[in-house]
């Protein structure tokens, strides 16, 4: 048998999902609906972070190798927006540049190749801090002071570093509802929020 991409990609996510959970690593993995030994198809143990596993193949595949992963936290998930969070949070230079900055905002996704939904990530900022940070279902479901709106396309090459946000809102890629008057006396907050963005481990959809 060889062990695929896909197959360790599958190895990893369980493991993940369980050391999410508390409990031990995975002791089966199916391939085809047949149970297979874990211990059979290869080991895995943590690394630095929960997004980054050692991959083990033992000799009954082959050479032993070993692969290290690291799995990025998929653009607009529920963990991708509190990672944002955590990173504002973490931010010397983001909690200097905001440290006057009142309102919530919405940053809204609109579809656009490989993602088919429209995505709402809500974030509570509030002088230099990030209060709370979450995926919305519903937009009527907050009010927020601030909503940033753009095509994925845009968003993505926002994070990749191919335009910058303070640009993408003058040229119109990124539209902006809210006080204006706030946000062109502090654009070293746009530039800083986008910085902390940067810095989130992202796995974009394909």
């Amino acid at each position: 048998m060889n062990i695929t991409e896909d197959m360790l990609r599958e190895i990893i996510l369980e493991v993940l999902r369980e050391m999410e959970a508390g409990e031990e690593p995975a002791k089966s993995f199916k391939e085809g609906g047949t149970p297979l030994a874990f211990k059979e198809m290869g080991l895995a143990r943590a690394g630095v972070d929960k997004s980054e596993v050692v991959i083990a193949v033992p000799p009954a595949f082959g050479t032993v190798m070993y692969k290290r992963l690291r799995m990025g936290i998929r653009y607009g998930t529920d963990e991708w927006t509190k990672a944002l969070c955590a990173e504002c949070n973490k931010s010397v230079a983001y909690k200097e540049a905001a440290k006057n900055w009142e309102g919530d905002m919405y940053f809204v996704t609109e579809p656009e190749g490989p993602m088919q939904q429209r995505v709402i990530m809500y974030f509570d900022l509030w002088h230099g801090e990030c209060r709370s940070a979450c995926l919305i279902a519903d937009e009527s479901e907050k009010s927020p002071a601030y909503r940033l709106t753009a095509r994925y396309g845009v968003w993505k090459q926002i994070l990749d570093k191919k335009l910058g946000a303070v640009p993408a809102m003058m040229t119109g890629r990124l539209k902006v509802k809210g006080d204006m008057v706030q946000i062109m006396k502090m654009p070293r907050v746009a530039v800083e929020l986008t910085e902390c963005a940067i810095r989130v481990d992202t796995e974009f959809p394909e």
